[in-house]
C-alpha cells in the first residue's frame, strides 16, 4: 500500500494542525498554493524535508496547473533526495492529472518512480 504523501505533508510541515485532506474537498487550490509556498520558503539543507513532503504532497494531489512552479523550483533544488521526490511528483501529475484520476494512482507511481520501477517522465 502507497504511502500517503498528504497525511505525511500535514504532520512534517504543519505539524498537524491544517487538515490538508479536509482542505482539499474544498480549497484545491489554497492547498497547492500553500504546499508551493512551503517548497519556497523552505530554502537550505535544513529544510530539505519539508520540500520533500511538499513535493510528495503535490504529485499526490495531482493538480496540473502545479507543474510550471514545481518545475522551477526542481532547476534550483540542492539536495538530491528532494529532486527525486519532485521528479516522481511531477510524473505523476503528467500521467494521472485530477481529476481524471484518483490519489491512490498517483500515489503508486510516486512510490513507483521513486523505487526505480518506473522511470521519471515529466518533461
Amino acid at each position: 500500500m502507497p504511502r500517503d504523501y498528504l497525511a505525511e505533508a500535514q504532520d512534517i510541515i504543519f505539524g498537524n494542525k491544517v487538515p490538508l485532506a479536509q482542505l482539499l474537498e474544498t480549497e484545491p487550490d489554497k492547498v497547492v498554493g500553500n504546499l508551493l509556498f512551503a517548497i519556497e520558503r523552505s530554502p537550505g539543507g535544513m529544510k530539505a524535508m519539508i520540500r520533500k513532503a511538499a513535493a510528495y504532497a503535490l504529485g499526490q494531489i495531482g493538480e496540473p496547473k502545479s507543474m510550471k512552479q514545481l518545475r522551477g523550483y526542481y532547476e534550483d533544488e540542492p539536495a538530491p533526495g528532494v529532486k527525486e521526490a519532485m521528479e516522481a511528483s511531477m510524473t505523476a501529475i503528467k500521467l494521472a492529472p485530477t481529476p481524471a484520476h484518483s490519489q491512490s494512482e498517483r500515489r503508486q507511481i510516486i512510490e513507483d518512480v521513486y523505487n526505480g520501477r518506473r522511470k521519471a517522465d515529466w518533461s
